[in-house]
């Protein structure tokens, strides 16, 4: 299995394709399998990188922790340790916050940026308190404590249109995100809400074309931020997807598929 070994974590990542590089960041509670539908239409006509970010799927995680900066900084190794030239970067969520700092410390590295129910802002401080409850919850490694939390996680993070009509998607979903070590989830909980720092006075630094996507029904990074977002990003286009939530990638799997095609081809 490849992996890309940093001082933070082993990243476990899946290749496919030939051609322009694509690479792919997932948010919190998933894996790379989120991008799926993605991944494998998108592998036909391009170099496709998806990761497992740290204390997710197949990647380990370093004890002490780590922040947002420490992940783009090795993404940053990973570009250009590989001499992989201007790669469009596909981020959801924490994927997003990653791909943004990436973005805005070395704007000449990234050719293309694509993010996905992202946020540029801390986390609303109305939120920590829930959010400390859930470090705690995970931090007890208590098998049935954790499983109801990421089942009430995902009832948050994904539209009732997804859960009444893809059952099976959503019970695989859900699966995915039980199967995670806890200790690791609540070290990138720590990284990538408690610790997020605010980036939105800086991301007028980006220079490569944008395409934000956001959920109509996301309540995780809601459309007021994307929309922000777009107009502090020179040129950044926004499309909104219909009974979508924040899993956009699984919930809308055809239309993020799409909508990334299209974006690629006037870059």
């Amino acid at each position: 299995m490849p992996y890309f070994k940093t001082e933070i974590c082993n990243y476990y990542f899946q290749q496919k394709g030939q051609g322009q590089t694509l690479v792919f960041a997932h948010g919190l509670f998933v894996d790379h399998s989120i991008f799926e539908h993605q991944f494998e239409h998108l592998s036909k006509n391009y170099t496709c990188f998806s990761f497992d970010m740290p204390g997710h799927g197949k990647s380990n995680f370093r004890e002490k922790g780590w922040t947002l900066e420490d992940i783009a900084e090795d993404f940053h190794e990973f570009i250009t340790k590989n001499k992989i030239h201007k790669p469009i970067l596909i981020g959801q969520s924490q994927g997003g916050m990653i791909f943004m700092r990436l973005a805005i410390n070395y704007p000449d590295l990234v050719g293309g940026l694509i993010l996905i129910g992202t946020s540029s802002k801390a986390e609303y401080k109305n939120r920590l308190p829930f959010w400390k409850e859930v470090i705690q919850t995970l931090e007890t490694q208590n098998n049935s404590k954790v499983n109801s939390l990421l089942a009430q996680i995902q009832k948050n993070v994904v539209s009732e249109h997804f859960l009444k009509n893809a059952p099976y998607e959503a019970l695989q979903e859900l699966k995915m995100m039980q199967s995670h070590n806890p200790i690791g989830l609540s070290l990138a909980t720590q990284a990538a809400v408690l610790n997020r720092t605010d980036v939105s006075n800086e991301i007028h630094k980006i220079k490569c074309n944008t395409l934000i996507i956001c959920g109509a029904n996301d309540h995780a990074t809601p459309l007021e931020i994307s929309e922000m977002m777009k107009i502090e990003i020179k040129d950044a286009e926004l499309e909104i997807s219909k009974n979508a939530s924040h899993h956009i990638p699984i919930e809308t799997p055809e239309v993020v598929t799409n909508s990334i095609s299209k974006f690629i081809v006037k870059i």
